[in-house]
């Protein structure tokens, strides 16, 4: 999220490996009319701006994902920053717990791992610009 770097991420740094890649969900309250995400993306353009969603924090992957999905369907939400990706993080038993919640790890190579990040900066960058998010 910094706007700038004191490195290229892609010319200084050496891309050893692809830790894991964690499955994204997308969740709604039972009391919400949408039972998919093109009844989703319909009941948001029907009533714009109205929408909430939640995430782990502002510029955290949720609210980029987030982010990435309104860039993909056009339509404006409420962001709902919350704390709390930290305590889940230090837990002593992450890894296991990360595994039974679907990450996948991958172990790949550092050219597919370059290729990765090199992707991932051009995707991720557009997801920041447009929330607007700033490093706290």
């Amino acid at each position: 999220m910094m706007a700038k770097l004191n490195c290229d991420l892609m010319r200084d740094l050496i891309h050893f490996t692809n830790f894991a890649k964690v499955p994204g969900v997308l969740v709604v309250h039972p009391s919400v009319p949408a039972r998919n995400a093109k009844e989703l993306i319909a009941l948001a353009k029907a009533r714009p701006g109205e929408l909430r969603h939640g995430s782990t924090g502002t510029g955290s992957p949720h609210h980029l994902a987030a982010e990435i999905f309104k860039a993909m369907d056009g339509i404006k939400r409420v962001h709902i920053p919350c704390k709390g990706a930290t305590r889940a993080i230090q837990s002593p038993d992450i890894g296991d717990r990360m595994s039974a919640e679907g990450a996948t790890f991958v172990g790949d190579t550092p050219e597919q791992f370059s290729a990765f990040i090199s992707t991932e900066i051009v995707k991720w960058g557009k997801a920041v610009k447009a929330s607007g998010a700033k490093p706290e």
